[in-house]
């Protein structure tokens, strides 16, 4: 693990809500391989085995929460690394290039790309034992909804889709693969507000997809501490 990685054994789970839309959108793909594959891969040395995943629910013992560091980077005040809008103010907060903050099992991330914003909050389970990523998720608020994509590894049946459930209410729709990269496979997400709502106020959200080699079901269970206020911070940066 890189130094200042802070990495944190789960001992609860993950779903989210009822509905959930699949929308297949190229700049949505590269947005999230640039922000939450990219953390995955600085955060951790990825096994090059692929491919590895049988049955069963994983939580706990099983996969880590991995999260960057918390990291606001700065300009040299009024230099030229300091973003700023045209009217000469910082783009982000307090002349920062980058943003890194963490709220409960959820990081938000801000960077500056192109003179615009681009904010996110995120989460990463890796295996303990190969430190594959095991599941990653890169969400942001837009237009009153929240959108983003799930990667999950290498090995899954894409026909089986995946399941996401909060708690103990009804799964959300089942969402199908849009692509396959060396990282693993995506689905795009789209909650709406009362999905959003659910995530706010649940504890625990599952993602539930099939294993290609043995057929079995494969439940990661995934912590929702801190997505309300990880969310609002990300809404609050992104203006």
């Amino acid at each position: 693990m890189r130094a200042g990685t802070t990495v944190t054994r789960l001992g609860q789970s993950w779903h989210p809500g009822r509905k959930a839309e699949v929308m297949s959108c190229p700049w949505l793909l590269r947005r999230f391989l640039a922000c939450s594959v990219l953390l995955a891969v600085s955060c951790l040395t990825v096994s090059a085995r692929q491919g590895g995943t049988d049955g069963g629910e994983r939580h706990g013992g099983d996969w880590l929460l991995v999260q960057a560091p918390v990291n606001n980077q700065r300009g040299p005040a009024g230099g030229q690394d300091t973003p700023v809008t045209p009217q000469g103010t910082p783009i982000l907060p307090n002349g920062a290039t980058s943003i890194s903050e963490v709220y409960g099992a959820w990081t938000v991330q801000c960077r500056v790309v192109s003179n615009k914003k681009l904010c996110t909050l995120n989460q990463v389970l890796a295996n303990q034992k190969t430190e594959q990523v095991g599941f990653a998720i890169d969400l942001f608020p837009s237009e009153g909804s929240v959108l983003g994509h799930v990667l999950l590894p290498l090995g899954i049946r894409l026909a089986d889709g995946l399941v996401l459930q909060v708690d103990k209410h009804d799964p959300a729709s089942k969402l199908q693969f849009t692509h396959c990269v060396a990282a693993g496979c995506i689905a795009a997400v789209q909650f709406n507000h009362a999905d959003t709502k659910t995530l706010e106020a649940g504890t625990t959200l599952a993602a539930r997809v099939t294993v290609e080699t043995s057929g079995q079901p494969l439940t990661l269970q995934i912590s929702l501490v801190g997505f309300g206020a990880a969310l609002a911070r990300t809404s609050q940066l992104q203006r």
